[in-house]
């Protein structure tokens, strides 16, 4: 028996399990640091995106790019 055995027919691709780099490295901040996972995704796309981000508490981070 396999994980998605206990799926609905419907489900038809396997479940995320989260084990990609990115997805770790989300965890490990949510559990260590105590972060929100919601402003953790936000604040990873804008740094993607060549933002610089600070962190204010663990709900709290703004992303500054070119000064905005």
């Amino acid at each position: 028996m396999s994980l998605t055995d206990t799926f609905p027919d419907i489900v038809k691709d396997e479940p995320n399990l989260y084990e990609d780099e990115d997805s770790q490295e989300v965890i490990a901040q949510q559990l260590e640091k105590g972060r929100n996972v919601g402003t953790l995704v936000t604040s990873r796309a804008a740094a993607r995106d060549g933002a610089d981000v600070t962190w204010y508490g663990t709900y709290t981070a703004v992303a500054e790019k070119d000064g905005l």
